[in-house]
């Protein structure tokens, strides 16, 4: 999952949530990047190894300066192979 932010404020903190409880990088499970894209543009990347069942849930990114914080949610379903 990704999401970009765009603001004139550096810097600027990116968090990701699961079911409104904080992810965390996790070696060989999660992996989260933020890149400054430059013109004021963040990006933020979250990446799930090994997918299974148990990771589907509400997933939010959220991205705040010293004047706001903005957010943007996602559901991820993941089906279970027969």
């Amino acid at each position: 999952m990704r999401c970009v932010f765009r603001g004139n404020s550096m810097p600027v903190t990116v968090k990701w949530y699961k079911n409104e409880a904080p992810l965390e990088v996790e070696k060989g499970k999660i992996e989260i990047k933020n890149n400054n894209l430059g013109k004021g543009r963040v990006q933020s990347r979250l990446r799930i190894l090994a997918l299974d069942t148990h990771d589907t849930g509400y997933y939010k990114c959220e991205a705040s300066n010293k004047y706001k914080t903005i957010e943007t949610i996602g559901i991820l379903k993941v089906q279970g192979g027969e």
